[in-house]
């Protein structure tokens, strides 16, 4: 496990807009303070939006799925079911 201290160049870099590798991502994620990773993104946040930097926004995405049956068959859902895969697919009737 990386050290604290040694965490603060990656900060650093970071806050800068500079690259890290995803081992320091990893160990910034699994080691580094809350808040010292929350500065490091608004310092990033306030420099790419020179000008509006006191706006920030968040989403809450609320997609409800009203079935999993599914035609498409695309290689990015986990979660679908064929049409006649009756074990496995499901629809949401009004009252859910």
């Amino acid at each position: 496990m990386t050290e604290k201290a040694d965490l603060q160049p990656v900060l650093d870099r970071a806050a800068e807009g500079g690259r890290i590798t995803p081992e320091e991502a990893l160990d910034l994620y699994r080691s580094a303070p809350l808040h010292a990773l929350g500065a490091a993104a608004d310092a990033v946040r306030r420099r790419r939006y020179a000008g509006t930097e006191h706006i920030a926004t968040y989403i809450i995405e609320r997609n409800i799925n009203y079935t999993n049956v599914c035609v498409t068959a695309c290689k990015f859902c986990a979660f679908y079911a064929p049409p006649k895969a009756t074990d496995k697919g499901w629809t949401r009737d009004l009252d859910d």
